[in-house]
């Protein structure tokens, strides 16, 4: 990483370095690009075919503050927004693994507002011009484990229309602004969601779409629904071949506590 220009001080623009190691590994054919320990501030960042983000122990990927650093990912359909930190479409075989952090600072992103998709809401005057943390549009396998995701401005994972998906071993905290959801699911074949914790202002796990084959295992939840599904109108679609196996919910009253104590 830092051999293409990369600093890592969590105060210089690392985009385009990190950018330029994903676009040289797939044009490669594929291989792993190491986060290595340090602070790299990115905004908008397209994952590639056949290619591996391994974040080390002590390596973090951070969001930019600076709404101009991000852009609507390339293909990515607008719908719920399409504004993005880390994204990948049409891309098959992307993984993204290791102890290391996704911190998309969404903080900085708060206003107050939300989306305004609850019932009765005004889409047109709902906030979505800010990054959602990770989306994945028209993929196949894909791959995320092991890995700590938190602070998005929006949703923290949106997963589109893909297949042969395994989420395992994510952490996720995610409480730092409205519709802060977990994992977004919509319209997808053969998910395979587990041993995850998810603590999120929103949604733990919201199936919108035709969702088939989906399975969803020893979670732990926290605060918010375990699994959101929509029915009749507002699904847009039906369900076929979940499966939802030994899920814990709990609700807590000093949730950021607790959270402090058994996930670091």
């Amino acid at each position: 990483m830092r051999d293409y220009g990369a600093k890592g001080d969590g105060k210089t623009l690392d985009t385009t370095a990190v950018q330029a190691a994903i676009d040289a590994c797939a044009a490669e054919r594929g291989g792993t690009v190491l986060i290595p320990a340090g602070d790299f501030v990115v905004g908008t960042v397209e994952l590639k075919s056949n290619v591996t983000l391994h974040l080390a122990a002590a390596g973090r990927l951070l969001g930019s503050g600076n709404p101009a650093d991000y852009s609507a990912g390339k293909g990515v359909p607008p719908g719920n927004g399409n504004v993005v930190m880390l994204y990948a479409v049409n891309a098959d075989n992307v993984t993204i693994e290791g102890p290391g952090t996704v911190d998309g600072q969404g903080n900085l992103f708060y206003t107050g507002h939300g989306d305004n998709t609850g019932p009765g809401g005004n889409r047109a005057a709902g906030y979505v011009n800010r990054p959602h943390l990770l989306i994945f549009y028209r993929c196949a396998n894909l791959r995320i484990h092991d890995v700590f995701l938190t602070r998005s401005a929006y949703h923290c994972m949106r997963v589109l229309e893909c297949h042969f998906v395994q989420l395992e071993g994510i952490r996720i905290h995610n409480r730092v602004n409205l519709n802060n959801d977990g994992f977004h699911l919509n319209s997808n074949e053969y998910v395979h969601i587990s041993n995850c914790d998810v603590m999120c202002q929103d949604d733990a796990c919201a199936l919108f779409g035709s969702n088939r084959f989906v399975t969803v295992r020893h979670q732990l939840h926290i605060q918010h629904p375990l699994v959101h599904l929509p029915l009749g109108r507002r699904a847009g679609g039906e369900y076929r071949h979940l499966q939802l196996r030994h899920l814990r919910y709990l609700r807590l009253r000093d949730q950021d506590a607790l959270w402090r104590r058994v996930a670091h």
